[in-house]
């Protein structure tokens, strides 16, 4: 595994020299080392002969598959750990990159207040990947966005946010409207009919927002002009501003500073008649329904962004 750390070094410098000096060994005890390397798999991981050094398509392959190795012996190595610890005192949480950027600051500091000896993980991942680590014990809960498909798993209703079409400024679909003053409170009302043959933007994975456009495109009869897919909700939003496309968004996404460069913040639109929310859950398996630690977490989250102290208040969609 030391000689993949090499490997990758060189594949973020292009450099051997640049590389060498930030692993701390000389320029040729590394060329030395990625020639054993590249001797005992039988092909060749970089094009030395260029510069900046070029990875080779062979080298594609191994650097992508070696990534996933790694991240296994890590996820390994914490499951390990957490045997020894006991469950008792560390805390795993899954929550999507979006919401990570806007509840973690808040979530995470109440947690080490309220409980200091809690030891805490974070991973950011989509619900897909987060019903994985769910299912395979990596994680102890995870904050979805759309409702779990795992029957090994159960899920709380925290609460319910609010959901709208973000347009750019100069889109057709804005002809005639009054958007000043738009916020998230005061969206502009829109026709369904509006949204037909437009671009939109949103994530290629059937989960999260995805899932609720599709939804909505099949509840309303819209059809989209073609659709450009992103990896997260946060650049759909800002390409909705750059004029790129219309994509579905969160209310707290209106909320971001927008510094971008000559690109304006997006319109916040709603169907009219048609009040788009969704309901967020906590996930976790099923044999851990009444796990003290799940129960503390779930009031946390409700104290903290959904003012809710009781439990199955809200229908899950």
């Amino acid at each position: 595994m030391e000689a993949f750390d090499y490997v990758l070094m060189i594949a973020e410098e292009r450099n051997m020299t640049t590389a060498a000096a930030r692993l701390f060994i000389t320029q040729p005890a590394l060329t030395l080392r990625i020639n054993r390397l590249e001797s005992k798999l039988g092909f060749r991981i970089f094009d030395r002969s260029k510069s900046p050094v070029e990875i080779t398509r062979e080298g594609e392959v191994y650097i992508q598959e070696m990534r996933k190795i790694c991240y296994a012996r890590q996820q390994l190595q914490r499951k390990l750990e957490r045997m020894l610890r006991g469950d008792q005192d560390h805390l795993d949480i899954g929550i999507g990159i979006t919401r990570g950027r806007v509840w973690l600051p808040t979530l995470l500091p109440y947690i080490q207040k309220e409980n200091p000896d809690l030891l805490i993980q974070v991973h950011e991942a989509s619900d897909g990947i987060q019903e994985e680590l769910l299912k395979n014990n990596e994680i102890d809960v995870g904050i979805l966005g759309s409702t779990v498909v795992s029957q090994e798993l159960s899920a709380i209703p925290l609460g319910t946010e609010k959901m709208f079409f973000a347009v750019p400024q100069d889109s057709p679909v804005l002809s005639g409207l009054d958007i000043s003053h738009n916020d998230e409170n005061h969206p502009c009302l829109i026709e369904a009919a509006r949204l037909n043959n437009q671009v939109f933007i949103h994530g290629s994975q059937p989960y999260g927002l995805t899932r609720y456009f599709n939804l909505i495109c099949s509840l309303y009869h819209i059809n989209p002009k073609y659709t450009l897919n992103v990896g997260n909700s946060e650049t759909a939003y800002f390409l909705a501003g750059a004029g790129m496309g219309i994509t579905l968004t969160l209310s707290f996404m209106h909320q971001y500073p927008f510094h971008q460069g000559d690109t304006a913040r997006p319109i916040l639109c709603s169907i009219k008649d048609v009040p788009l929310t969704r309901t967020i859950l906590l996930a976790f398996r099923a044999s851990r329904s009444e796990d003290p630690l799940i129960l503390w977490i779930e009031q946390a989250i409700r104290q903290l962004f959904f003012q809710k102290s009781h439990r199955g208040s809200e229908n899950v969609i």
